[in-house]
């Protein structure tokens, strides 16, 4: 299998989703039914790579670039104002992503 795929596809829902705003599209991987046969392919992986993932640290690895934007924004002349009043989007809840990458991958649809 290919796991760098894997990590790829991991990251999709717990932070590249929101870090990169693509909300359109079929959804998410793991959560959602837009791509049965990757979700299959990470579930299955996820048995054996499940110590190994952190999506806690994925998903805050990039929520680290919108920090900055924002930090430097609020010191930049140029739409300061508007900077200062966006937050950053919230963080994606990971309970539901975890809960459905350790389902079981069943019969392929």
């Amino acid at each position: 299998p290919d796991v760098r795929l894997a990590m790829t596809l991991y990251r999709w829902d717990a932070s590249y989703r929101d870090a990169f705003m693509l909300k359109g599209g079929r959804g998410g991987i793991l959560l959602g039914n837009g791509y049965p046969h990757l979700k299959a392919f990470l579930r299955d992986l996820y048995v054996v790579m499940e110590p190994t993932i952190d999506f806690v640290a994925i998903r805050q690895y990039y929520r680290i670039p919108q920090a900055i934007e924002k930090a430097a924004g609020s010191y930049d002349d140029y739409g300061a104002e508007e900077k200062k009043e966006e937050g950053l989007p919230p963080l994606c809840d990971l309970h539901p992503i975890m809960a459905s990458a350790s389902e079981p991958a069943g019969p392929r649809p």
